[in-house]
């Protein structure tokens, strides 16, 4: 598929991972010509998961973590889930301990108390360490009946990492409405330049979220669009 950088999720390496098995996974990732860049996304509740998210970070010799400061609201659904201002703070002491730097995904209408859009990631940010930012998520910003464009070029010194999706016209769901990266209704033109202009030096990471069985087809045409714009 040609893909050169891995945002590594706990399904790749869990976080009690041993340094033999982490230099194990480094290794098959060398192998392939794979960089593993950053860890995530990771969702932590507690001071104790966020130390322990830094702490394997440091194992790992990752300098960016992908994650979700949250607490549960009325029931334990991913769907109520609310924004961890608190746990934020506590995260943001981890960054400049550790040096690493922490990006908060959006996750759109799913989680609508939770960092659904790049504004509500930024006002939660805002005030702590510049180490603190965002993961961008442009299909969630869209379905948020927001512009990532606006979002790229309002927001763009927070931009740590980037999700790269594709959806139809209904912009209500995501995993049914997955569609290449060529083919949907996002302009990715207009934000492939908004990342220009901003500057923006971090990796694009392909999210696919279709044909879970046989989905290599669709993700090389995802690769080839992405790389021949």
């Amino acid at each position: 598929l040609g893909i050169r950088y891995l945002c590594v999720k706990a399904f790749h390496l869990p976080l009690a991972a041993t340094d033999a098995e982490i230099a194990d996974f480094k290794a098959k990732c060398a192998a392939h010509g794979v960089i593993p860049y950053a860890l995530g996304p990771i969702d932590m509740s507690t001071e104790e998961e966020a130390e322990k998210a830094f702490a394997f970070a440091q194992r790992f010799g990752a300098k960016l973590i992908v994650g979700v400061p949250f607490k549960t609201g009325k029931t334990e659904a991913w769907e109520d889930r609310v924004a961890n201002l608190e746990l934020c703070r506590k995260v943001s002491a981890l960054c400049d301990r550790y040096d690493i730097r922490f990006a908060i995904h959006n996750h759109g209408p799913d989680m609508p108390l939770c960092f659904p859009t790049a504004e509500s990631v930024v006002a939660a940010v805002k005030d702590l360490s510049p180490r603190m930012g965002m993961c961008l998520d442009i299909a969630h910003e869209y379905r948020s009946f927001r512009d990532p464009v606006a979002a790229i070029r309002t927001y763009g010194d927070r931009i740590f990492d980037f999700h790269l999706k594709n959806l139809t016209t209904d912009a209500t769901r995501l995993l049914d409405n997955a569609v290449p990266l060529g083919r949907g209704v996002l302009d990715l033109k207009a934000i492939l330049s908004a990342l220009r202009e901003v500057g923006y030096a971090g990796s694009c990471s392909i999210e696919y979220e279709a044909d879970f069985d046989n989905n290599h087809a669709p993700l090389a045409a995802c690769v080839d669009y992405w790389k021949n714009m």
